[in-house]
């Protein structure tokens, strides 16, 4: 074995000594050039300046409001989420308020969260989406769709 081993040695090492050869033709790399970078840097106009108040307003003009579609109150949310949380995961399901947000609690299983959005299409349609009022308040959700 270690004879086998040393032969394979003395045979391949004439091959592994040698100088690598240079190709016959060899062949040029393209040269590519890439431009310098400006020097000139756009400052933003000032915050009051008119250009600046105009841009700002005619976005606003642009976007609509957004329109409320419910609940009305915070006594209305937990009827929602409840009425979301039954249709998803089964008649033995309960909304419940934690320190985290809103989940549906299964008797027997554990806690999912709410996905707000998806409570507020289920109930509202596709176009619906949920917004947090107030972040220290879980029940100041609100569902809406994007104005007229």
């Amino acid at each position: 074995m270690v004879t086998a081993v040393l032969l394979i040695l003395g045979a391949l090492s004439p091959l592994l000594m040698r100088e690598p050869e240079q190709p016959a033709n060899p062949v040029a790399l393209p040269v590519i050039s890439i431009p310098p970078l400006p020097t000139v840097i756009a400052t933003p106009a000032p915050v009051g300046s008119p250009g600046v108040l105009r841009a700002v307003r005619q976005a606003r003009k642009a976007t609509p409001a957004p329109v409320l579609l419910g609940p009305a109150d915070k006594a209305g949310l937990p009827d929602l989420v409840g009425a979301y949380c039954r249709a998803t995961y089964g008649g033995l399901t309960l909304a419940a308020s934690t320190a985290d947000g809103w989940v549906c609690a299964r008797l027997g299983q554990g806690n999912t969260a709410v996905d707000m959005d998806a409570m507020c299409r289920h109930r509202y349609g596709a176009a619906a989406w949920a917004d947090l009022g107030d972040e220290s308040d879980p029940r100041s959700w609100r569902c809406y769709r994007d104005g007229p």
